[in-house]
């Protein structure tokens, strides 16, 4: 638990340190592209990026998929590639991600260090298109580092992409490349192809139009791509431990800053861009809070939901910059920040259910009996 909170306490410094500088300086936030600039200068934040692949991609006997990882892997290793990709029930990216790691004679680690690079890679670039990086990593730090990142290998790796493909929309990037990040995130989880129709609605005037792409898109997730990747783990934890009731906790975590930004007019928007992308993401985060109690498996939503964590990341990382309270109370609102997140660890790490198969931390680098 100690490292958890090490990793927590890190981005606490870091976000307060730049604060104050923010405020002491004088110096207008920035957002999207300019942000990315500012960030880019920080050589701590790539050495911070470092330190996260190493930390959630040689963990051992962290997440509560993972017997399943190493049950995938075990299956995977003695095939050839051809019958490896024809025959396995997982996305073409892990499964030849597995088939190397084997070749390589490194074992499960290797493929949780070569998924935990887009992921991180993702987040990093999404956080520093924020006023402030730190902070960002800070609210990212309880649940989607720590339970996503350590625990959904797949599913961290389809985010990582996504989230990159998210800031190319930002940056003023061609939509091909959103298209081309989501689909390389498919090849490790495919329910992250949701994604693609949803995004397009950031460039269509219609409103109803814009409406219909998030239906459909809400449909084809449900119906086609999530129910037949959740079958893969019937054996497993998610079926017999995850409920609803953890299930609507996590989605009212991504309604409630959906909300703050819907009736918070343009404030949070510093460009058209981000105010075409954060939306969009707005309006899945309500759609799937207004979705939960009518979807027979919680399970379905849970998991579309961890699609939908970078709202919490965007909207709390900034709420004091977009009512321009960090200026005169830059420590207060930091602090609030930073105290809410530190609250949802600690009740995750103490009260979930399944909290018990992210503990300890343990590393292949000091664990002697690893795998």
């Amino acid at each position: 638990m100690i490292v958890y909170w090490l990793i927590f306490a890190t981005f606490a410094v870091g976000a307060f340190s730049y604060a104050s500088s923010i405020s002491r300086l004088g110096m207008l936030p920035v957002s999207g592209p300019m942000a990315v600039n500012v960030a880019r200068r920080s050589a701590i934040l790539s050495i911070v990026a470092v330190a996260l692949v190493v930390l959630i991609g040689l963990r051992y006997r962290v997440g509560g998929d993972w017997s399943n990882y190493v049950d995938i892997y075990r299956r995977l290793a003695p095939q050839e590639l051809g019958p490896a990709l024809l025959g396995s029930r997982q996305e073409p990216g892990y499964t030849f991600v597995n088939w190397l790691a084997a070749r390589l004679g490194a074992g499960i680690w290797l493929v949780n260090l070569l998924c935990a690079v887009p992921f991180t890679y993702g987040l990093v670039r999404l956080c520093r298109q924020q006023p402030n990086p730190w902070l960002a990593l800070l609210i990212a730090t309880p649940f989607l580092i720590i339970v996503v990142g350590m625990g959904f290998t797949r599913q961290a790796a389809a985010l990582g992409c996504l989230m990159v493909g998210l800031s190319k929309i930002i940056e003023r990037r061609s939509p091909v490349q959103f298209v081309l990040w989501t689909l390389a995130g498919a090849l490790f989880h495919q329910t992250v192809l949701v994604f693609i129709p949803v995004m397009f609605v950031t460039g269509v005037k219609n409103r109803m139009i814009s409406y219909l792409l998030v239906l459909v898109s809400a449909a084809i997730g449900y119906w086609a791509v999530l129910p037949s990747a959740l079958d893969q783990y019937a054996p497993g934890y998610l079926h017999e431990q995850y409920n609803a009731a953890g299930a609507t906790v996590r989605v009212l975590m991504d309604v409630v800053p959906a909300c703050i930004v819907l009736v918070s007019r343009n404030r949070f928007f510093w460009s058209a861009e981000e105010k075409a992308v954060w939306r969009t993401y707005a309006v899945l985060c309500l759609v799937a809070g207004a979705a939960l109690p009518f979807i027979h498996s919680s399970v379905v939503v849970d998991r579309l939901a961890i699609y939908l964590i970078p709202m919490q990341i965007f909207v709390y990382s900034r709420i004091g910059y977009c009512f321009g309270l960090i200026r005169r109370g830059w420590l207060m609102w930091t602090a609030a920040v930073v105290i809410y997140s530190a609250a949802v660890l600690f009740v995750w790490l103490n009260y979930a259910v399944n909290a018990g198969s992210w503990l300890p931390y343990q590393n292949y680098l000091t664990s002697p009996d690893r795998y």
